[in-house]
């Protein structure tokens, strides 16, 4: 009676500042006609008209998202290794394997307490590793003109590295290179041809390329997965810039629609663990809407109207989407908002069970941007260092 009552979210549940999306205001008995305080912020909350001097209780939830409603993760520890991050270009998670490149424009190899030099190049040579399941195969990409040149239409030379024979093989220039099928298959990305091009790291008499209609986006780089020898999902973009998924069936020669998303301005992830793919949809720039990731069960017959949506959120997530095996997750970056005056977003990366759609945040950086795994580990790359937000620290530095 003649008094108000705010609880902040800190205080409800035990909800995550800054990352809640479920926002409770809980005012009590308050007279007619009154002042009521203003929020903290700095908003003021609306009156409340009544004929009676007391006044039931009012809720006003404000529901968002009911996945941001965790606890707040610990502080996340750097990986600690004897080369320093700028240099870093893989370590194993026994410390035993690492890449680093030097001042002179080297690409290093310590394994073994041995350090051997694998390619060299103009001093301010920029060096990109690509690591596979198996850790035996590496993809190398060498930037020349990292210091001198960044137009969005560079391509870059690109390697094959064979760790048991120590040996260097050139694979082709271009962008994006990953590894598939345990390691038996390579692609990347050419944007002056709008060719995909797939190399068999088995058998060269296997590689094969495919054309892409994506000439009107200077910025596009496709999504490529190959489910196993015969077909491999890619997207594509048609005439007026809209993402597509595409399937082609190699021993039918034979490319076909795959998946049309239902909103303009979507980036497409693909990875798959076991028999499972995943499509993860993200917003560019804030244009596309929200996020969505579906599982898709692998079989003969691929069908994403088959599909279970595991993940779904109004808020444009940045992606950077990440099938992990052991355990089965998902990792990829979050969008959250306050529930300030002027509504400030967050990013930070979280884990999905895909069986029990569970989210998790695993980081609290609150400005994340991107997310990679290393050898087991999930890095994020922040402030001059890579946290570790899932994975052990370095079993044994002595030979970095």
């Amino acid at each position: 009676k003649g008094k108000v009552t705010v609880l902040h979210p800190d205080k409800i549940g035990r909800r995550q500042r800054g990352a809640t999306e479920a926002c409770f205001l809980h005012v009590a008995g308050k007279r007619r006609g009154s002042r009521l305080p203003r929020l903290p912020g700095g908003e003021q909350l609306p009156k409340i008209i009544s004929s009676s001097i007391h006044i039931s209780l009012i809720l006003i939830s404000i529901n968002c998202n009911a996945a941001d409603k965790m606890k707040k993760p610990k502080k996340l520890r750097p990986l600690i290794s004897k080369q320093t991050p700028g240099k870093m270009r893989y370590v194993g998670l026994d410390g035993k394997i690492s890449f680093y490149q030097k001042r002179n424009g080297s690409l290093a190899l310590a394994t073994n307490f041995k350090v051997s030099q694998i390619m060299k190049g103009p001093i301010g040579t920029y060096y990109f590793v690509v690591s596979g399941t198996e850790k035996n195969k590496f993809l190398l990409l060498k930037n020349e003109s990292f210091l001198t040149s960044h137009s969005i239409n560079n391509v870059f030379d690109l390697y094959t590295f064979n760790l048991k024979k120590s040996s260097t093989k050139y694979l082709g220039k271009g962008l994006a290179p990953r590894m598939h099928l345990f390691d038996t298959w390579a692609t990347y990305y050419n944007p002056h041809h709008k060719k995909i091009y797939i190399k068999s790291l088995v058998n060269s008499i296997l590689d094969f390329t495919l054309d892409l209609n994506s000439a009107n986006d200077p910025f596009f780089i496709p999504e490529i997965l190959i489910i196993d020898n015969d077909r491999v999902l890619f997207t594509d973009v048609n005439k007026k810039g809209h993402a597509h998924i595409f399937l082609f069936t190699r021993s039918h020669k034979k490319i076909t629609p795959f998946y049309y998303p239902s909103q303009a301005g979507k980036k497409i992830e693909l990875c798959m663990i076991d028999n499972h793919l995943y499509v993860g949809e993200f917003s560019l720039g804030g244009i596309g809407g929200g996020s969505q990731i579906t599982e898709i069960k692998l079989n003969d017959s691929l069908d994403y109207s088959k599909g279970r949506i595991i993940y779904e959120s109004k808020l444009a997530d940045f992606g950077n989407l990440i099938c992990y095996s052991k355990p089965k997750r998902l990792y990829f970056i979050k969008v959250s908002r306050s529930g300030g005056k002027y509504y400030e977003s967050f990013s930070d990366v979280v884990e999905l069970n895909p069986k029990t759609t569970k989210v998790k945040y695993i980081s609290n950086e609150k400005n994340v941007t991107q997310v990679i795994e290393m050898d087991r580990r999930i890095l994020i790359p922040h402030n001059g260092d890579f946290l570790i937000a899932k994975g052990e620290q370095l079993e044994d530095d002595s030979l970095n």
